[in-house]
């Protein structure tokens, strides 16, 4: 299965999702973003995720993809994590998380993204002594 193109989606989807600066302008344009990728039920949900009277911005510094599993019809189950740098006031705190998404590909090799973020985990090492 070539995985390029849900790679490639869910990275521009990850850079937009989390990114913004504290300001109206910057919050709508994501919010405006991220619409390209959801789902319309998707949208409604993720319309107030970030506000101006919460103050934050956040900033992506590397995202990895870990998988990509077919979950049932035309729908791929993307696990990856996401390095941010979240900055409040003068506070600034990196932080790494691994999160899940589900989407959908049409018939025409289009994506929408059907599940929002899910913390999930990650591989870490193995224990195993050949």
């Amino acid at each position: 299965m070539d995985t390029n193109a849900i790679e490639s989606f869910t990275k521009n989807f990850v850079k937009d999702y989390y990114t913004w600066q504290n300001e109206k302008d910057s919050i709508e344009q994501r919010v405006e973003k991220i619409n390209n990728y959801l789902t319309e039920g998707l949208q409604a949900l993720n319309s107030d995720t970030v506000r101006v009277d919460i103050p934050t911005s956040s900033s992506v510094s590397n995202i990895d993809i870990w998988s990509v599993s077919p979950e049932k019809d035309d729908t791929y189950a993307v696990v990856y994590s996401v390095d941010q740098k979240i900055t409040e006031d003068k506070d600034i705190q990196r932080i790494r998380s691994p999160y899940r998404i589900l989407l959908h590909q049409d018939n025409a090799g289009n994506f929408v993204i059907t599940q929002n973020p899910t913390l999930w985990s990650i591989p870490n090492k193995s224990d195993y002594e050949p």
